[in-house]
């Protein structure tokens, strides 16, 4: 009787391992999965020091897949990537389960999404460096420009054929020096078109010097006269789960 239990808890306990184990089709990439992606775009040569991931996220499986899976059954997981290397963007999808790459393709005329840490340092770089951009800042009394920091906005897309195939930011520029929230102290009236792919300037405008602004623009307790009453406590409950039965099966 006593080995009987025992096994029998060792059974459901290796079930419930192997139901652990096994992810939903729908869970977050995990720490693995996201290096087997990477590990297998290297080996196809697919990814060199020029290279950075834009977007790299869980590949939704078919829905009817979904509702069909079990746990603890195998489940398809993929990824999808948006990868720019130089001037190229290109997708790819990996099956991570089998460690293989599925699609490998470059998609011509577009622009992925900004690389926030890379190619904010680098507007910034490309800016300090611009002969132009430097006298609009001198007209402006600023002498150095390590403490101004500039943002990239979007340029959009007009179809201007001159902005054709340049990856094109608009660049605004704060005065950071005594300022922890330099974003209350815009540097107006200039504004630089930058291509980030070609490391330059492509235009300057400078409508005329207006005064940043000198005004504390913090909003901690030291820099308000008076702040409102905190908000009191709020409770939300949900002893029954956040979805009912019926719901769960749809």
């Amino acid at each position: 009787m006593i080995l009987s239990v025992i096994a029998f808890l060792l059974l459901a306990a290796t079930n419930v391992l192997a139901a652990i184990s096994t992810p939903h089709p729908l869970d977050p990439l995990s720490q693995s999965e996201l290096a087997t992606t990477v590990a297998v775009l290297k080996r196809a040569g697919h990814v060199d020091d020029n290279t950075r991931f834009v977007f790299l996220s869980l590949r939704e499986p078919d829905k009817a897949a979904v509702l069909k899976w079990q746990p603890g059954a195998p489940a398809v997981r993929e990824t999808f990537a948006i990868i720019k290397q130089g001037d190229q963007t290109f997708e790819a999808v990996v099956d991570v389960a089998q460690a293989k790459l599925v699609s490998w393709r470059e998609i011509k005329g577009v622009q992925p999404a900004l690389l926030v840490y890379d190619e904010l340092n680098s507007l910034n770089d490309i800016l300090r460096a611009d002969p132009g951009w430097q006298a609009a800042m001198h007209k402006r009394g600023f002498q150095k420009f390590d403490k101004i920091a500039c943002m990239p906005f979007s340029a959009g897309y007009f179809g201007v054929p001159e902005e054709e195939g340049h990856r094109l930011v608009r660049a605004e520029c704060y005065d950071g020096g005594s300022a922890i929230n330099y974003w209350g102290r815009p540097i107006e009236g200039v504004v630089a078109t930058v291509d980030l792919n070609q490391h330059r300037v492509q235009k300057l405008v400078d409508t005329g010097v207006v005064p940043v602004p000198r005004e504390p623009a913090e909003y901690d307790a030291k820099s308000i006269a008076s702040m409102r009453p905190p908000l009191k406590p709020i409770t939300v409950q949900q002893p029954d789960g956040p979805i009912s039965p019926s719901m769960a099966q749809r």
